[in-house]
């Protein structure tokens, strides 16, 4: 994670991921809040941007596709 497209990407994501974790825990709904928590530790464990950026706009689709 050392290249700055990395962490510009990791960084976006990231905040991202903690508007998805505000928002589940406030409304009770827990694929937001778990996506939220997935979007938040994703760029830690992926090294290619666009895989991360593919996976991380799948995860922010999630919570309006998956109806609990």
């Amino acid at each position: 994670m050392g290249d700055p497209t990395s962490l510009i990407v990791g960084l976006i994501f990231g905040s991202i991921g903690v508007g998805y974790c505000i928002y589940g825990k406030k409304q009770s709904h827990l694929i937001a809040f778990l996506a939220g928590v997935f979007l938040i530790g994703l760029p830690y464990v992926l090294e290619n941007n666009s895989v991360l950026i593919i996976v991380s706009l799948i995860i922010m689709a999630l919570p309006k596709l998956v109806k609990l």
